[in-house]
């Protein structure tokens, strides 16, 4: 599934798995890649719950840890925080599905910022 959708006739991007909408690149302000805490996914501000990255010696998992989402938070010149999800459904820190959801998401950072 593509979270982010681009329309080269329109000049626009479009979300499809987080806050869902249409709005022109030239809008872009920034963008950043972050993980959020699965739990809190839907039940708060978008990216409000971040897991930040580092090492680990114990997988957090084994410890019964729901896991988290990767994704983007888009600002807007005008403020506007939009979020967009990779992760289809959580992943834990440091694993294979973790590495290929931020992989992707740095991708679709680098087009945003390279089209604004």
């Amino acid at each position: 599934m593509n979270p982010i959708r681009f329309d080269l006739d329109h000049d626009t991007f479009s979300i499809t798995n987080g806050t869902e909408g249409s709005w022109p690149w030239r809008d872009i302000a920034d963008c950043e890649v972050l993980n959020e805490e699965a739990r809190f996914r839907g039940k708060t501000e978008p990216f409000s719950r971040r897991v930040y990255g580092g090492g680990t010696a114990m997988p957090l998992f084994a410890f019964g840890d729901p896991g988290l989402y990767v994704g983007l938070q888009i600002t807007l010149k005008d403020g506007q925080k939009l979020a967009a999800y990779v992760s289809e459904k959580p992943v834990h820190h440091n694993t294979d599905p973790y590495f290929r959801d931020r992989k992707e998401a740095e991708k679709y950072a680098a087009s945003l910022l390279a089209s604004r």
